[in-house]
């Protein structure tokens, strides 16, 4: 059945599935700028050498490569079109990237005059953010494999329109940098653009890595005319070099993986250093298991890939037997590679994890023992408080008693110097012998100490009782109830005085 009419529009056009703004932004960040030199490179019959004036005014040069085949670069939009439109079997288009960072080697301009020249679907761009500085989406995962239609969209017209496919393949590769983490995360975009006739297909590798590229050069190399190649070929070299990659990467994480984990199960539980190094080995398996997070939708992404592609070679009647045998083989092959290789990570996840309880229930046990320290130590000043506790009330209790001494003594010592009177003096015998002789106003020294210490004693305990135990004697509560009682009777009478007073005014 046929698309209706309201819908050929948008299918036709095959226009970029995002906003104009966040393409904008992010075009801006992974192409060239305006003062950066902007080229492409385009493979070309190496009997190509007899280049007329334009041709040669519109390219920068050839440069064979070690593999003998002949790349030349393009600079401008003149070249662009005259190169390109001369070849009539493959044109395989390379966009080059210094790094996994760095903004491609194509800019704006030269951009849009390719999609002109060789009429590529807007839906390239979705893939062409991706490149540059990674940030929000595009470093989680690339968008999914996109794919053209195969059939007219109108029984009016017979007319095909070409077959596109665009993807991109994440996969790890060597840096060669550094022993600490010598792999990196690499990615590499390919489209193809198929006409009705499938006599010459375009493509574009947009950030192709060292790998991939040594890859597909030497399946080139191989075929006496590069023009007879198949156009399937090259999808399944460059997918069959993205899954490769991921069985040594996968090893060097598991021996990562393997040395954290014995780590943690070899911890010396020395409490008083192991609490900060289990802390750092706890970070660094968060880490690796980011990684295995991201291992795992990078290949649940390139299985997808491989699944849409493979669906849509084989749609068609145009391919014989034995290449529909081939194909479905070698994706095939591939996919359960990458299944196996995504069991394997799933396996080193769950490692990970196990790794990371063990690491948690060691701090979790540090900490018990921690505490369990400070409750001793707690108990051992507990004690010493305690001891320190009784000291302070023996010290009390003795000068308590040397208190009530003293109220004892004070009393009969300022009754004696008030009276300034000797009470008992010292009378010498007739033999020279000393006798003491009590004086006959002795009972003024007792009438006169006897009240004074107790009342002194009993303000003692007076103060003792407000200040220290907040009660009160009774006959003071007694008073004080009466006082109250008293107050609000006569507070009435008052008022009423004044209100008879401003009467009379």
């Amino acid at each position: 059945m046929a698309a209706p009419e309201l819908f050929q529009g948008p299918i036709c056009q095959n226009s970029a599935r995002t906003t104009i703004e966040y393409l904008e932004e992010r075009l801006e960040l992974c192409l060239a700028g305006k003062d950066e030199q902007s080229h492409i490179e385009l493979l070309v019959p190496d009997d190509s050498g007899q280049e007329d004036d334009a041709g040669c005014a519109a390219s920068v040069g050839k440069v064979v490569s070690p593999k003998g085949l002949c790349m030349m670069l393009l600079n401008n939009g003149e070249g662009v079109s005259y190169h390109i439109t001369r070849l009539t079997r493959f044109k395989l288009i390379f966009i080059r990237q210094r790094n996994s960072i760095s903004p491609l080697s194509i800019n704006r301009q030269l951009l849009m005059h390719l999609v002109g020249v060789c009429n590529i679907s807007q839906r390239l761009l979705d893939f062409i953010i991706c490149f540059g500085p990674k940030c929000g989406e595009t470093g989680l995962a690339p968008p999914l494999a996109w794919v053209s239609s195969h059939r007219p969209l109108s029984q009016s017209t017979k007319t095909i329109t070409p077959w596109e496919c665009a993807y991109i393949v994440r996969f790890p590769e060597l840096n060669h940098r550094s022993l600490a983490s010598p792999w990196s995360t690499r990615q590499f975009l390919v489209y193809q653009q198929l006409p009705r006739t499938q006599l010459s297909p375009s493509f574009i590798f947009a950030g192709i890595g060292r790998s991939a590229e040594d890859a597909l050069r030497d399946h080139l190399a191989r075929q006496n005319d590069i023009q007879s190649l198949y156009w399937w070929e090259l999808h399944l070299v460059l997918l069959t070099t993205g899954v490769s990659a991921w069985r040594p990467y996968l090893a060097y994480l598991a021996g990562k993986v393997d040395r954290q984990a014995e780590r943690a199960v070899l911890v010396d539980l020395d409490w008083d250093s192991a609490e900060t190094t289990q802390l750092e080995e706890r970070q660094y398996l968060k880490q690796l298991d980011d990684i295995l997070d991201e291992a795992l939708l990078s290949l649940d992404h390139l299985i997808g890939t491989i699944q849409k592609i493979y669906e849509n070679i084989t749609i068609g009647d145009t391919l014989g037997l034995s290449h529909h045998q081939l194909i479905n083989h070698a994706c095939q092959e591939n996919i359960e590679n990458l299944r196996h290789c995504r069991a394997q990570a799933r396996a080193l996840q769950n490692k990970v994890k196990s790794a990371c309880d063990l690491v948690s229930d060691i701090l979790d046990l540090s900490n018990s023992n921690a505490l369990k320290l400070l409750a001793v130590e707690s108990a051992r000043e507990t004690a010493v408080m305690h001891q320190l506790t009784q000291k302070a009330t023996h010290d009390a209790a003795a000068v308590k008693v040397l208190t009530v001494l003293t109220l004892i003594y004070l009393p009969a010592t300022v009754i004696s110097n008030f009276f300034s009177t000797a009470f008992v003096n010292t009378a010498t015998r007739p033999d020279g012998s000393f006798l003491l002789v009590v004086a006959s106003n002795w009972w003024i020294f007792v009438a006169g100490t006897l009240p004074l210490t107790g009342i002194t004693i009993y303000i003692w305990w007076f103060y003792v009782q407000k200040e220290i135990h907040g009660q009160y004697p009774a006959w003071w509560r007694m008073l004080q109830s009466k006082f109250l009682a008293l107050v609000p009777a006569r507070r009435p009478h008052a008022q009423a005085r004044r209100g008879r007073g401003l009467e009379g005014v």
